[in-house]
């Protein structure tokens, strides 16, 4: 197993068993846009700003993923919101 997929996993079991900690999910997001797995991230981040949604930088990464799966309407609509809150 690659260093990246451990800590995707770490992180993973961290969401899981603290559903209520935005970072983890927050930087199980991060460490999946890195994998490449954007629709999972986009999970994380979903989750992250249900907990925290005063966190404008998920609203960003949330956003570069939505564009990167071909959802540039809803991509638009996430970072107009993230530019709001910040």
């Amino acid at each position: 197993m690659s260093q990246l997929a451990e800590r995707i996993a770490q992180f993973r079991k961290m969401a899981t068993d603290d559903p209520e900690n935005e970072l983890g999910h927050f930087r199980l997001g991060q460490l999946l846009v890195e994998d490449g797995q954007h629709a999972e991230a986009v999970k994380s981040f979903e989750r992250t700003l249900e907990l925290s949604p005063q966190f404008s930088k998920v609203y960003q990464l949330l956003g570069e993923c939505l564009v990167k799966l071909g959802q540039r309407d809803r991509a638009v609509e996430v970072l107009t919101s993230g530019w709001k809150m910040a």
